[in-house]
């Protein structure tokens, strides 16, 4: 579909999602090669996935949102979750060991209590505040993506990018 989904199509389509999970779901040899290359995001067919919106390092005129020297904001969302995220750190000369620090803001429907990031060897998560702020750091450069959760229920994923 082109148009934004609604909240009954949404529903839809998760329940046409958990339907092919329980009735085809994938052989557990196939699923264990994509995790190991990083190709196949473990999410539970309600979870949504955000499309990234914008990225500062692709688009030249959101440079002046950054907040200071080597940072990046990214944006991703749909008509009910909103993840703004910056990414600091000396991004042309790091030293792996302290890492990237991801500085976000979310706007959902509901509430979010926490937010976690997720690379090939590892994850890290932080706590959501009252204001929907989090803050995550020693987040190694490659790739990454980011979950959004509610107490132990996944609420929505991005998808894969480079930070």
């Amino acid at each position: 579909m082109t148009e934004a989904h609604t909240p009954a199509g949404r529903a839809l389509l998760a329940r046409i999602a958990a339907m092919f999970h329980r009735l085809d779901p994938v052989p557990p040899h196939v699923q264990a090669d994509a995790e190991a290359a990083g190709l196949f995001p473990d999410t539970p067919p309600t979870a949504r996935c955000l499309p990234l919106i914008r990225d500062t390092a692709i688009e030249p005129l959101a440079l002046a949102l950054r907040s200071g020297i080597g940072g990046r904001l990214l944006s991703f969302g749909d008509l009910g979750i909103t993840l703004r995220v910056e990414l600091s750190g000396d991004l042309s000369d790091m030293d792996t060991s302290g890492g990237l620090r991801l500085t976000g803001l979310l706007t959902t429907e509901g509430s979010c209590t926490r937010v976690s990031v997720c690379w090939p060897a590892g994850e890290a998560g932080a706590p959501v505040d009252a204001l929907q702020r989090f803050e995550i750091g020693g987040v190694p450069p490659g790739p990454m993506r980011l979950r959004m959760w509610r107490d132990d229920q996944l609420l929505a994923v991005t998808p894969w990018f480079i930070g």
